[in-house]
């Protein structure tokens, strides 16, 4: 059986808070973590959206906003090209229903 090409590493649920919250926010000190994928889960029970983006995005004029994630729906963020590495502390969540989350896991390539 072939080696899998990423080792997966779940950054746990991240919850909206009043303001746009790290990805990392479970391990503060993995400022340096890159990877090859990253893969967005928003959990089935939020009663709202959850917004993906950078730091400083706007939700209401889409300003630094990459996808906006229904309940239950799920984002994959490839790097490109291929030898390329997403630097993981860049994305943040953000939403109008403080408590919903979202799973992050980064795949290591």
């Amino acid at each position: 059986m072939p080696e899998p090409l990423y080792n997966p590493m779940s950054l746990g649920f991240v919850s909206v808070a009043a303001s746009p919250t790290s990805v990392i926010a479970n391990y503060p000190t993995y400022t340096d973590l890159t990877a090859k994928v990253v893969d967005f889960q928003a959990d089935f029970g939020n009663a709202g959206n959850v917004s993906i983006g950078y730091v400083g995005m706007n939700i209401t004029t889409g300003i630094g906003v990459l996808k906006v994630l229904d309940s239950g729906e799920s984002w994959q963020l490839s790097a490109a090209p291929a030898n390329a590495s997403i630097p993981v502390k860049d994305f943040y969540i953000h939403g109008t229903n403080v408590g919903d989350k979202v799973l992050s896991v980064a795949l290591i390539g």
